[in-house]
């Protein structure tokens, strides 16, 4: 049984005089961990089919727990914005980028290395003043680039700026 992927672990008790008890533990998955593995709820890697809607989680090996972690954690932080996480990332040099989607469409946000949960608070204190003011006037954004000391960049679909014109 233990060599079924979706086992996590089998124990036998003997019942006395004549009975054997089977206990049964399943992997309940969780997420896709980089492209071919699945993730539990704490954090276990784990390889089988499944074909249900799952988050997207990537990041080096040995991180699935804190990656489960931090996903709950910020999951909570972008709710009140109705912002549900549908992806995140945590990069090779500890950078993290998250996949959100609400009602406006999905959201890019890169977080980056440092102080990644408090940009983040900074920036869903200031999203209905910012992002949701231009939501309201029809402009939508896709990405938001928070690794920005005392502030965030945010990029416009289809957005060129104008070159400038030279003077002769």
């Amino acid at each position: 049984l233990t060599r079924v992927p979706w086992v996590r672990s089998v124990a036998l008790r003997r019942q006395w005089p004549q009975r054997l008890e089977v206990i049964v533990e399943e992997y309940a998955p969780f997420a896709r961990w980089n492209e071919a593995a699945l993730l539990d709820a704490h954090g276990v890697v784990f390889v089988a089919d499944y074909d249900g809607e799952l988050p997207q989680f990537e990041g080096p090996d040995g991180r699935g727990v804190e990656v489960v972690t931090r996903f709950r954690e910020w999951g909570e932080v972008l709710a009140p914005l109705a912002l549900n996480l549908e992806s995140i990332r945590l990069s090779p040099r500890g950078g993290w980028h998250l996949v959100a989607k609400g009602q406006s469409g999905t959201l890019a946000i890169e977080l980056g290395r440092e102080e990644p949960a408090a940009r983040l608070v900074r920036f869903v204190a200031v999203y209905e003043r910012t992002i949701g003011a231009l939501a309201r006037v029809g402009t939508r954004i896709e990405h938001v680039d928070l690794r920005y000391r005392n502030g965030f960049a945010a990029r416009v679909p289809g957005f060129r700026e104008r070159a400038p014109k030279r003077k002769v």
